[in-house]
C-alpha cells in the first residue's frame, strides 16, 4: 500500500518516517507534501491508498484536501492528524469522508500501523467485493488530470 504524508511540520513527517522499516510492515511512503495544495499537485504522479494528512496546514488545510478528493471519487483512505481536539474539525474531516482521526500528541508507532491496517483491510475489502478492482494510475489520470487547483492564489 503506498501511504502520501502530508504536514507542514517536517519533523512530524520525518518522525513518522522513522517509525518502521516501511516496506517490511507492506507500506511505501510514496510522496510528502508540506500542505494540501502541495499534495493535491502529487496526487496524481504518486497514486497514494492511503493520505495521512495534518488538519491545520497553510496554503490549503487537510479539510479542504480532503473535500476535493471526495468530489473527484478518490478511493483511497484518508486519515486525519491534528493537535487539535475540536470537534468541528473532526466533524468536517469525517463529512467528506476521512477514514480515521487522530490526535499527533496520543500516536505512538504502534496506533499509527493499526490505523494503516485498518484502513488496508477496508481498501483490500472493497477491491475483493468490487468490480473496480484495485486503485491504480488510470483512476489519477483520469479523474484529477485538469481539474483545477483546490486553493485558489
Amino acid at each position: 500500500m503506498r501511504i502520501m504524508l502530508v504536514d507542514d511540520d517536517q519533523l512530524i513527517r520525518e518522525c513518522i518516517r522513522s517509525y518502521y522499516d516501511w516496506e517490511q510492515k507492506g507500506y511505501e511512503i510514496c510522496a510528502e507534501a508540506s500542505n494540501g495544495e502541495e499534495a493535491w499537485k502529487l496526487i496524481q504522479q504518486s497514486a497514494p491508498d492511503i493520505i495521512l494528512t495534518d488538519i491545520s496546514m497553510p496554503k490549503c488545510n487537510g479539510v479542504e484536501l480532503i473535500k476535493r478528493l471526495a468530489h473527484t471519487g478518490f478511493m483511497g483512505k484518508i486519515i486525519v492528524m491534528s493537535n487539535h481536539s475540536d470537534f468541528d474539525y473532526v466533524k468536517d474531516a469525517m463529512k467528506y469522508g476521512a477514514f480515521d482521526y487522530c490526535l499527533k500528541h496520543k500516536m505512538t508507532p504502534q496506533s499509527l500501523l493499526s490505523m494503516l491496517d485498518a484502513a488496508r483491510s477496508s481498501i483490500l475489502s472493497r477491491q475483493n467485493t468490487s468490480q473496480n478492482g484495485p486503485l491504480n494510475r488510470s483512476f489519477f489520470e483520469a479523474v484529477l488530470a485538469g481539474v483545477p487547483a483546490i486553493c485558489p492564489e
